[in-house]
């Protein structure tokens, strides 16, 4: 090999391994809380169901929820399958739903730079609004960043419209649905390898599929 060429390997690799570092691989740790107006102690009622937290695993645009408490004990989204995955604790069904099909469209969102701080990280603002719920999104897409073009195919909620925007996994997620809201907020971030067997559903799996 002449050193011409040598040079040119590790130019072209160290390219390969800068394009696979700027994405963002590995697991954020949320927290839960809840806000009412209309229910005294919301958490109370809701814990039960939703939980305290989750740790959401990602890779890829593969990602993984699992959920600490509540009836959820994981959702899936295998990117390969464009489908997402749901199985509720101490249940031995998987319900899935097809990401290409378009349902429950944004019909407004704003947009605003830098209003918020989490774990030391200022995070840009993303308000969507739905018929029946809303979501606002904080993140920041220089820390962690995600292709969008993962989710070219991921229709459902508009999901590819919102990561074209954002570019990103949100550090706080403030969710909306009439009578409560739901707060997440990142209290951990870890870069990592993430085996891709974690994104599969076990062959002998009950599936079901949910509109």
């Amino acid at each position: 090999m002449t050193k011409k060429y040598f040079l040119l390997v590790i130019i072209m690799l160290a390219g390969l391994i800068g394009e696979g570092q700027r994405y963002f691989e590995g697991e954020i740790n949320y927290k839960f809380d809840f806000k009412s107006d209309k229910i005294k102690e919301p958490g109370k009622l809701l814990i039960p169901v939703i939980g305290v937290g989750s740790i959401l695993y990602f890779k890829e645009g593969n990602y993984r929820h699992e959920f600490e408490g509540g009836t959820m004990e994981f959702d899936i989204y295998n990117r390969e399958e464009n489908k997402m995955y749901q199985k509720k604790r101490n249940n031995d069904t998987i319900y899935w739903t097809d990401c290409s099909k378009a349902n429950n469209n944004i019909l407004d969102s704003v947009f605003s730079p830098k209003t918020d701080t989490v774990l030391g990280i200022i995070c840009d603002r993303f308000a969507i609004q739905y018929k029946e719920a809303s979501e606002v999104h904080y993140y920041n897409s220089d820390s962690i960043y995600i292709n969008p073009e993962w989710f070219k195919n991921f229709k459902l909620n508009d999901e590819y419209f919102i990561d074209l925007r954002e570019k990103s996994i949100y550090l706080k997620n403030e969710y909306s649905l009439g009578y409560f809201k739901l707060i997440e907020t990142a209290t951990k971030i870890i870069r990592q390898i993430i085996d891709i067997e974690k994104f599969r559903i076990p062959k002998n799996s009950i599936l079901i599929q949910q509109d």
